[in-house]
């Protein structure tokens, strides 16, 4: 089917944040973002999907149903794992298979058409993120605060040397070497949270590498990846930091246990030494921990991948596996970054996706009590 749009020259939007990919600028050595500013603008042609368009009055339709980031890549990811098994299935007629698999692309390609009318991440008209290290106060959050829990927040990246690695006859690297992915923080010596979502195969528009004709696991991308910290902005400059430090990942310790969208690996050490033994590890929040809407929190985050970043809010409600906010900005990168409250100092959530638009929507974590549930080893 050949792309076509009932109104000429419209674009469709595609809004990402949580998302654990982004383009890197060109002061990372990287592709240029020049598209990327308070969110992410894709189109069709870019995501290289091609289908016949939507009635009107369906786009319509899609634009009043949300869908955050975390539900665009869970639904994503779920129908590719269903449409790989159904084409290594020897077991089914051809007229069957054919049938099934037709029917799994067109779920598919009505998913990638809602999460492009909808998706944002910004909360109002403005981003209001600002560099780690220039973070000058916001009550009731003074710098102290926010300084003393930063360096345990680490931004997770592909590795650079993919084509070395994929180059047989059914391998492909993808288009994500070099990638900066998302955000997460250290609970121990070696042990780093994040968002599950940022070892889905093929997130949004992005191709994750292919061994022998199949797609890699979470298992195994998580050995193409390093976690950086450091990677900041020093105070009253656009110079980043010289300390910059990258630590390879050793293993994927717990993966969306119970559905819940978070994540636990293991970093392996550099120059024989762990990264908690250099950075601020971040404490989960209490069981008895009492929160109440309107509590004052704050996501330290790589937003867009790029240097470090906080945003303030506060809470805008909760439930027993998710914790929602409407005043704190977010962006494609971001997911896996922790939520802190302010009155305990402590991580009450995993961000995880985005639905903030310029008047309404929220975007939302996965609860810290909930993993803790599940999680040997957040305490």
């Amino acid at each position: 089917m050949k792309l076509q749009f009932l109104l000429c020259g419209a674009i469709a939007t595609f809004l990402l944040t949580a998302s654990c990919s982004n383009q890197q600028n060109q002061d990372t050595d990287a592709k240029s973002d020049s598209t990327y500013t308070e969110h992410v603008e894709v189109s069709f042609f870019d995501l290289g999907i091609e289908r016949d368009p939507l009635p009107l009055p369906d786009l319509d339709s899609l634009r009043r149903t949300p869908l955050t980031i975390e539900e665009y890549l869970n639904r994503k990811h779920e129908i590719e794992m269903q449409i790989y098994r159904l084409q290594h299935d020897t077991t089914l007629p051809i007229t069957q298979k054919n049938i099934e698999l037709s029917g799994l692309e067109k779920r598919r390609d009505r998913l990638e058409d809602h999460a492009s009318v909808i998706i944002r991440s910004i909360c109002g008209f403005s981003n209001n993120l600002v560099d780690i290290e220039s973070f000058a106060g916001a009550a009731p959050f003074d710098p102290a605060f926010v300084q003393t829990r930063s360096p345990g927040v680490g931004l997770i990246r592909w590795n650079n040397n993919l084509k070395g690695f994929f180059r047989g006859a059914n391998d492909n690297p993808g288009d994500v070497e070099g990638e900066h992915w998302g955000s997460g923080f250290l609970i121990s010596d070696d042990l780093f949270v994040t968002a599950g979502h940022c070892f889905n195969i093929n997130p949004g528009r992005f191709t994750t590498p292919i061994k022998n004709g199949l797609p890699i696991p979470a298992d195994s991308m998580i050995k193409f990846m390093n976690v950086i910290f450091n990677y900041q902005y020093r105070a009253g400059t656009n110079a980043i930091r010289g300390d910059t430090i990258s630590y390879g990942i050793e293993k994927l310790v717990e993966f969306k246990k119970d559905g819940l969208d978070y994540a636990i690996i293991r970093l392996r050490p550099t120059n024989g030494s762990l990264p908690g033994r250099h950075f601020s590890r971040l404490r989960a929040a209490p069981p008895q921990l009492a929160m109440a809407n309107y509590d004052d929190l704050c996501i330290i985050q790589h937003a867009n991948g790029k240097e470090k970043k906080v945003g303030c809010g506060r809470l805008l409600n909760f439930d027993d596996k998710t914790i929602y906010y409407n005043d704190i900005d977010t962006q494609f990168g971001s997911s896996g970054a922790p939520v802190i409250h302010h009155g305990s100092g402590t991580v009450i959530g995993v961000h995880a996706g985005g639905n903030c638009r310029e008047t309404t929507g929220q975007n939302l974590a996965v609860s810290i009590q909930a993993i803790r549930r599940q999680s040997r080893y957040v305490q």
